[in-house]
């Protein structure tokens, strides 16, 4: 394969990984939904610990670097708390 063939089948890749972000982000707003009429907080330690466990073992698995998944997951994670708290406070 050549150059422009690989950058091409690379703007796929990251085109796919926004529509994911988008889709996770939407079923984040969903779930802040749910937990303001349960009355529940966005926190939750354990869940989010868990969580990270599971995709550090999955990145190990598919022989990627766990400390870049964690720190890449850790970011992902603390903007969707910010827009599910932003969530929360709308009617």
């Amino acid at each position: 394969m050549n150059l422009s063939k690989m950058r091409t089948k690379m703007d796929k890749v990251n085109r796919k990984l926004i529509l994911l972000l988008a889709k996770r982000l939407k079923v984040a707003k969903k779930i802040a939904k749910i937990k303001k009429a349960e009355g529940l907080l966005v926190l939750d330690s354990k869940r989010e610990q868990d969580q990270l466990d599971s995709i550090k073992n999955m990145a190990v698995e598919c022989q990627l670097d766990p400390v870049f998944v964690e720190e890449f997951f850790q970011e992902l994670v603390s903007y969707t708390r910010s827009q599910m708290e932003i969530e929360m406070r709308m009617k």
